[in-house]
């Protein structure tokens, strides 16, 4: 029943993997999937988001950087035609507000490369991983979170789509269990609650969500759910179920028929 995982990004540059070699030692960042005591066979599939999850927010820092840019740029112009206005006494302090124009500028652009290598080695420690038993979802760079769901658990599982995902054809799949209030849980940062779990950046989120419900119906079919469930005395044991005694009150009589001499009257 497994089939192939959607398509990840490559390993990256030399310069990206010794990077990740030293921030996964300092860290002690886990980069294999994650994992779940499985049989052989019981494990349907282990990936990353899509590709185009992590492209959608490398944009986004990187437009980022340009308005905070931008927003420097103005504050110098606005500097300069302050200091040409009132003259030459105003000449340092155009002359300092240069100096930290620079500073600015390199400060978020040294910052916004750290937040990209950041962003590729959060989407290399993503994880979900579908088994016959359960799935789990893991996520976290400086705090690892860890999720696991049982498919017998699970109550209902959404597709969610916004603008922006739309245009790079992702999606959201929201998985909420027993005993949740609703998917506010997973709206949460992370995505991730006791009663709830998300999956983000799925560009095959229909195959995705009926491999689960498949899952959640073979887990019920099974007798975890209460489609075989066998119903029971109140007064009986646990453990036993309760005894048919108008069946029982039939055989005896036949029993007591069968004994009963032939010339007694009834």
């Amino acid at each position: 029943m497994s089939s192939s995982p959607p398509a990840t990004l490559g390993d990256g540059s030399r310069t990206y993997r010794g990077i990740k070699r030293v921030v996964a030692k300092l860290l002690r960042i886990p980069l294999e999937p994650a994992t779940i005591p499985v049989n052989s066979g019981e494990l349907l599939e282990s990936f990353h988001p899509a590709p185009a999850w992590i492209r959608l927010r490398q944009i986004q820092v990187i437009l980022g950087i340009c308005l905070a840019l931008l927003g420097i740029a103005a504050a110098s112009l606005g500097m300069y035609f302050f200091g040409g206005v009132n003259g030459a006494e105003d000449a340092t302090w155009v002359m300092w507000g240069t100096g930290l124009e620079v500073i600015g500028s390199v400060f978020i652009l040294v910052s916004g490369m750290v937040r990209l290598v950041f962003l590729r080695l959060q989407y290399d420690c993503t994880w979900y991983v579908l088994t016959t038993r359960a799935m789990r979802i893991r996520r976290g760079l400086w705090v690892i979170h860890e999720t696991t769901i049982t498919y017998d658990n699970i109550q209902n599982v959404t597709v969610k789509q916004g603008p922006i995902q739309r245009l790079f054809k992702l999606s959201d799949i929201e998985v909420e269990t027993a005993g949740g209030g609703g998917m506010g849980d997973a709206g949460k940062k992370g995505g991730d609650s006791s009663h709830s779990g998300r999956i983000e950046g799925v560009v095959d989120p229909e195959r995705l969500r009926e491999l689960i419900m498949t899952q959640v119906r073979l887990s019920r079919s099974s007798g975890l759910g209460d489609e075989h469930e066998v119903s029971r005395d109140a007064s009986a044991p646990s453990g036993h179920a309760s005894p048919d005694w108008g069946r029982m009150s039939e055989v005896l009589k036949e029993i007591r028929d069968e004994l009963r001499p032939a010339d007694l009257p009834g």
